[in-house]
This record gives C-alpha cells, sequence and structure tokens, in this order.
C-alpha cells in the first residue's frame, strides 16, 4: 500500500484527491470507497494508507482500498 495525505474533498459531488508521498500524481477516490473500508469521513490533511487500481470506464487510476491513519505526532525537535 501507498501513503499520502488527502489533497481535496468535494462534498457536494462525493469525491475526494490524494497527494502520494512518492510524488506522483494525485489519485481520485470516491466516496463509497472510503465507506466501503469504515472511513466516516476524511478532510483535507489526513493522512491516509492506500492502493491504486486502474479504473476500466476512464482509463485513469483510482483509489480501490484505504486506510486513514493517525495523526502525525507533533515535532518537539
Amino acid at each position: 500500500m501507498e501513503q499520502g495525505t488527502v489533497a481535496a474533498v468535494r462534498e457536494d459531488r462525493g469525491f475526494g484527491l490524494i497527494r502520494p508521498d512518492k510524488g506522483d500524481d494525485d489519485v481520485f477516490w470516491h466516496f463509497s470507497t472510503m465507506k466501503l473500508c469504515g472511513i466516516a469521513e476524511l478532510r483535507v490533511g489526513d493522512r491516509v494508507e492506500f492502493e491504486i487500481r486502474r479504473d476500466p470506464r476512464r482509463g485513469k487510476d483510482c483509489v480501490s482500498a484505504m486506510i486513514k491513519l493517525p495523526p502525525a505526532p507533533p515535532n518537539d525537535a
């Protein structure tokens, strides 16, 4: 699984985007995927772990599974 940060949430349209840590293009996710994975809510800045699959209808990559990660501990350095 890859890790990334939620970059956008469009509640009015039922989707969002994740910015992968490895620097690839943002990846589309649909609210139905989030709910299937047991996640009630995602906000911009949340950390997630996710899997990508190719959507045959759109010909683009999209999230097929995700896990919401706990927030990073504060940097007390």
